[in-house]
């Protein structure tokens, strides 16, 4: 019990106490001004509990420290929501106010606010629970039971509510709202609430969940699990109390039984049962006979390919459909004679009536990574291969994550290792617009998706997988082919790159050196005492080397030694290119320094005649192109970047197209024309010589 009045004559002789005489009211304390007595009450335990109605608030103070106050009411048949309402009327307080409500016939809670909750000034708690009829109490007290406020009121109120879901109680598995495929109308009405429905599904369906909503006072979410309360997918708009929500998903379900959709707040924390949401589900039988191949576990097998042929090898093609949400197609495909094979690959949407705006086919070339195994897929997030770059990760997905190591693929093998990304692509959703190069316009092939790429000799076989790019679109009328074929790259340089899975620029350092690794090496012809006087050792038609940019993003690096070591000297490179859509640009990179140099002009041509000429030389307008005195080593080695034109400048890698061939052939030759540094074309260092490229 609060401090009371010790005698009537103290009360009388000094009123200022404000004790309260008996009967009055929770409210009526009488406190004036300055005074800091607790006001009286007895209703600091259950027994003594005042009484509370609906409607009708409480007011009350707490004080002292450990003070609670006690309420009884009850809750009369039809009543199925409870609103709570506490609040304090100050601009400050030490209290922070909550409270409890407890069943009349048991010593147990049944609901209460979060345990980091309060009502504080100007923002009150208000909280709608889900109860039975009977009686309760509800208690209110500080939080901590470790302050006290003898100035400010607190208002408690409560209000009865009907639940206008006529489907509760479903709020367990057990209870669960028996759908099937249907549309149904529901209220998240009081916290916590979870509204349960189940559909029955056979082998291969997809299950469509649509979950709609006006603006209201939750964030509508969505849950299906199967029997076993194992989680197929979820998805919620955490937007839902500004704007109305509209949430869509299709499920695969592989195997036949009972599932189960849940909607609720996003967090189980809001509640609105005034504003309904609308939830359809439907039943579609899957359209794709290779399901189920969701994983690379289970991937649809390829009819076998060798790649011994330099020719093509006939196309081996399957279809399917991105028939759900997330659906991924995994197909295997074994490949003999692995040495520097060309996978070509093409997969293509049918097209008659356009595919959602928001699809976008993908591409993935998985592989097993041999060395780093696994349990699970969780294990194969990532894999313990350390890196500082993406390159760093060559072969291994190219994905340096910021704790320096390498992303994993995601899967676990059959194998017990995991599988890691070698290679993706998909087609872009955006395109520029024609008419207003400054504008885009969706994409009309974003159903295509076409590339070749170069496969190593790893353990076979190589998975693919086809899907949306973001995994949140798809089609059940749009049927896709999917086919590959294969050949030997004619290519005998290679690898002579870190394969980069992606556009080739203008390398940092630490790219270049991982490149440069690769780099295969090529002779210098000692063209003194002049180019033209066709000694026997200079470029002529047996001393080309050959290579080509066979496959996407091809890039080939070479290496040759300083010609004239510790010594000035002019060199020259020869080149002859087939006719077609490649076009050769090719670089100097000094392994000292990260200089590089354009030996040629890099303008996206489009297709064009056979090419041939030459970077360097003596004449007055030829480029001024030599080795420096000042690059020493043992030996010192130049090297020669070479890939297809694309990059005009930075900030515009993505003008033009990356071209490549497999049977459009360039060759090359590097000359050392004369010794010195010649004037014209190169200027003179005084006794530095050439002096350095960098200068």
């Amino acid at each position: 019990m609060k401090k009371n009045c010790i005698v009537l004559a103290i009360c009388v002789a000094l009123p200022i106490i404000g004790c309260k005489s008996d009967g009055a009211g929770k409210g009526d304390s009488g406190i004036d001004a300055g005074q800091s007595a607790c006001p009286w009450d007895e209703d600091d335990i259950q027994a003594k509990a005042s009484s509370l109605d609906f409607e009708s608030p409480a007011q009350g103070y707490l004080c002292p420290i450990g003070d609670q106050d006690w309420y009884s009411f009850s809750i009369p048949d039809g009543i199925d929501l409870l609103s709570v309402s506490l609040s304090i009327d100050a601009p400050v307080t030490a209290v922070n106010l909550t409270y409890d409500v407890w069943s009349s016939t048991s010593d147990e809670v049944v609901v209460s606010p979060e345990s980091t909750e309060s009502a504080e000034p100007n923002n009150p708690i208000e909280i709608t629970h889900g109860m039975q009829s009977g009686d309760y109490f509800v208690v209110v007290r500080d939080r901590a039971s470790d302050a006290e406020d003898v100035y400010h009121p607190y208002e408690l109120t409560i209000l009865g509510h009907v639940d206008p879901d006529v489907n509760e109680p479903n709020n367990t598995m057990e209870d669960a709202t028996d759908l099937g495929a249907g549309s149904i109308e529901g209220y998240v009405s009081y916290r916590g609430d979870e509204d349960w429905y189940r559909i029955d599904v056979q082998d291969h369906e997809l299950v469509g969940i649509n979950l709609t909503m006006p603006t209201g006072g939750i964030e509508p979410a969505y849950r299906m699990i199967n029997a076993d309360s194992d989680l197929l997918v979820s998805g919620s708009n955490e937007a839902g109390q500004f704007e109305d929500t509209t949430l869509h998903y299709m499920q695969a379900v592989e195997t036949a039984g009972a599932y189960y959709v849940v909607v609720s707040d996003d967090n189980n924390m809001e509640f609105d049962f005034e504003v309904p949401y609308i939830l359809e589900l439907t039943i579609t039988p899957d359209p794709d006979p290779n399901e189920t191949n969701d994983h690379p576990n289970q991937a649809t097998p390829m009819t076998s390919l060798n790649c011994s042929a330099t020719t093509w090898s006939s196309w081996v093609e399957v279809q399917g459909y991105i028939a759900s949400s997330g659906d991924i197609d995994w197909f295997s495909l074994d490949i003999s004679a692995l040495s520097r094979c060309i996978l070509d690959i093409e997969v293509q949407f049918e097209n008659e009536t356009s595919l959602p705006d928001d699809f976008q086919v993908s591409a993935r070339i998985g592989r097993d990574s041999i060395v780093y195994t696994c349990d699970n897929d969780q294990d194969c997030l990532e894999i313990p291969r350390t890196c500082q770059i993406n390159l760093g990760c060559a072969w291994f997905g190219n994905n340096c994550l910021s704790q320096g190591v390498c992303a994993g693929g995601g899967a676990c093998l059959t194998s017990g290792n995991c599988m890691v990304d070698y290679y993706s692509e998909y087609a872009p959703e955006t395109i520029p617009d024609p008419g207003d190069p400054s504008a885009e316009i969706v994409n009309p092939n974003r159903g295509t998706v076409e590339f070749s790429t170069l496969l190593s000799s790893w353990t076979p076989p190589y998975l693919i997988g086809v899907a949306d790019y973001h995994g949140d679109s798809y089609s059940m009328s749009h049927q896709y082919t999917f086919r590959v074929r294969v050949r030997k790259d004619p290519d005998t340089t290679e690898h002579n790159e870190a394969f980069a899975a992606g556009p080739p620029g203008p390398e940092t350092e630490e790219e270049a050196a991982i490149h440069a690794a690769w780099a295969v090496e090529v002779p210098v012809h000692d063209c003194d005492p002049a180019p033209d006087a066709g000694a026997p050792d200079c470029c002529n038609s047996g001393t080309w080397e050959e290579a080509y940019l066979s496959y996407k993003y091809d890039q080939d690096w070479f290496k040759y030694q300083h010609p004239c070591p510790s010594e000035d000297c002019m060199v020259r490179i020869v080149y002859d290119l087939d006719p077609g859509e490649v076009d050769v640009y090719v670089q100097v990179y000094d392994g000292d320094t990260p200089w590089f140099d354009n030996l040629c002009d890099i303008a996206d041509t489009g297709s064009h005649a056979a090419l041939s000429g030459y970077f360097g030389g003596l004449g007055a307008s030829d480029y001024c192109f030599y080795a420096w005195r000042g690059h020493t080593g043992t030996p010192f080695w130049y090297y020669l970047p070479i890939r297809d034109t694309i990059y005009v400048s930075e900030g515009h890698e993505d003008e033009g197209t990356w071209d490549w061939s497999s049977d459009q052939a360039y060759r090359f030759c590097v000359e050392k024309v004369a010794n010195g540094c010649q004037e014209p074309p190169c200027q003179l260092y005084g006794d530095a010589g050439c002096g350095s490229p960098s200068s």
